[in-house]
């Protein structure tokens, strides 16, 4: 019993160390922000913030202090989804690639987390991570995405970029 027993306390260390070596920020394993969080640091950009609390996504670009809020997007920066129906914390997505697609709209690979729309590229800390193409337009000035197969577009903030 006592070996099982630190077995699986060994088990739950190890998979906090593993979250926390990914997440500098600390977010919660499976998240998006805990996502986007690592898979900058990963690419060298560790994000810093202002606060360590109600960091939710569509607050990033209020938060983030080492990081600026554009209106198109660049490989490398985050996507900031907006707060609504259906995603009231908001959302962010990692931009592996953008490519233009004319009309002023782009098409954004973006990999994410906790998000079922895409196809599985990998695991981190045991949570799939989603590969999927945003194609990016603005329509009043304002900014929507819409992903590829998908009929419902989202509110967007911007993108958060060095």
């Amino acid at each position: 019993m006592r070996k099982l027993l630190l077995g699986v306390v060994a088990m739950v260390a190890l998979t906090s160390a593993a979250q926390a070596g990914w997440s500098p920020n600390g977010f919660s394993a499976g998240q998006c922000t805990f996502y986007c969080d690592g898979r900058t640091n990963e690419a060298g950009w560790k994000l810093t913030f202002s606060q360590n609390y109600g960091r939710d996504a569509y607050k990033w670009p209020s938060l983030v202090t080492n990081g600026w809020l554009y209106g198109w997007p660049w490989a490398g920066d985050v996507v900031v989804f907006d707060s609504q129906t259906g995603v009231p914390y908001g959302h962010v997505a990692y931009a592996e690639s953008v490519n233009y697609a004319g009309n002023n709209e782009y098409d954004i690979v973006v990999t994410h987390m906790n998000w079922a729309t895409g196809t599985i590229v990998r695991y981190v800390s045991g949570y799939a991570v989603r590969q999927a193409t945003l194609r990016i337009y603005y329509r009043n000035n304002v900014l929507y995405g819409k992903f590829q197969g998908r009929t419902k577009e989202y509110k967007l903030k911007g993108f958060l970029g060095r």
